[in-house]
């Protein structure tokens, strides 16, 4: 069920240029930095490739050349989810909420827009376009007057600053159940918040178009 919500959440957030790439990135940079990946299962060589890879795709999809789509969201969602469980399973002294910790964002994504639709009475299987990188991209769009390209990668670069930082934390005391559930839950009011301002930014505009 936890992998589902991940794979499903890597789908979510892979609405803007670059924002799964890099959140994928930084996960596998956290994981071989802190010697979380058993070499028994994908060895140093072959994590240092896939991320060579992956910033050559960052760089495509940056440029708007290449997209993931369905597929490659899934793929990366599962991956990542693989590794993450193997890494929990072979280090016991790490909290299993450090983990929580790494993909946090996704999943929330996730969750967040399937609690917000059955508030709305709206089913949570259709998609719509308000989701937290979305209404970023709208108020960077709008407020700013940018081109849809620019404001696109800006607020892609935003996010993924902000979940570094979050990650970079989480790896201060990755041993401590407390702390990782100090900053989750940080982290997740930090994110409704920043919603709730975004999303009455959106309606604003809208009323104010009409």
């Amino acid at each position: 069920f936890c992998l589902l919500i991940l794979i499903n959440g890597t789908n979510f957030i892979d609405g803007l240029n670059g924002l799964l790439i890099s959140s994928i990135i930084i996960i596998l940079f956290t994981l071989t930095r802190l010697n979380l990946i058993d070499n028994s299962i994908i060895s140093d060589q072959s994590i240092n490739l896939i991320m060579f890879i992956l910033v050559l795709l960052l760089l495509l999809n940056i440029l708007n050349v290449l997209m993931l789509g369905d597929s490659g969201a899934y793929l990366l969602g599962f991956f990542i989810g693989f590794l993450i469980i193997n890494s929990h399973r072979n280090n016991p002294d790490i909290s299993p909420y450090f983990f929580i910790s790494l993909i946090w964002y996704p999943c929330f994504e996730n969750l967040f827009s399937i609690l917000r639709k059955l508030n709305r009475d709206f089913s949570p299987l259709k998609p719509d376009s308000k989701h937290l990188h979305q209404l970023v991209l709208f108020f960077l769009t709008k407020k700013f007057d940018l081109k849809l390209i620019l404001s696109n990668n800006l607020s892609s670069g935003i996010i993924c600053f902000f979940n570094f930082l979050i990650i970079h934390i989480s790896t201060l005391n990755p041993g401590s159940t407390i702390f990782q559930v100090k900053l989750i839950t940080i982290s997740i009011i930090f994110y409704i918040v920043i919603y709730m301002i975004l999303f009455k930014f959106y309606k604003s505009s809208l009323m104010f178009k009409k």
